[in-house]
């Protein structure tokens, strides 16, 4: 299928995602990120990863979903203190709103 927006577009609408979540103390999974770094950076690369633009297909589902279950992981152990341990190193830093 060929993709129906453009990478402009659809990077726009992930960056604007993640400000909304921001704004809203939500925290934000930022596929973006991880699809871009996925695609070695190349904006041709990134539509294999949707399936209209905007849409994640399987590879993007692979990323997101990694990315989903970490953060889900560090959000649910910083509900009641609102600090997380990070890095097995024992030290704390407050929740990250999105994952790069």
């Amino acid at each position: 299928m060929q993709p129906t927006r453009t990478f402009d577009v659809t990077k726009a609408y992930a960056e604007e995602v993640k400000k909304v979540g921001e704004a809203e103390n939500v925290p934000v999974v930022d596929a973006w990120s991880g699809i871009w770094e996925a695609a070695g950076k190349n904006k041709e690369a990134v539509k294999g990863f949707f399936t209209d633009g905007l849409h994640l297909g399987k590879s993007g589902y692979e990323v997101s979903t990694t990315r989903g279950i970490l953060l889900s992981m560090l959000y649910s152990d910083s509900l009641t203190t609102g600090r997380v341990c990070c890095s097995g190193r024992g030290d704390n830093t407050t929740l990250p709103r999105s994952l790069p």
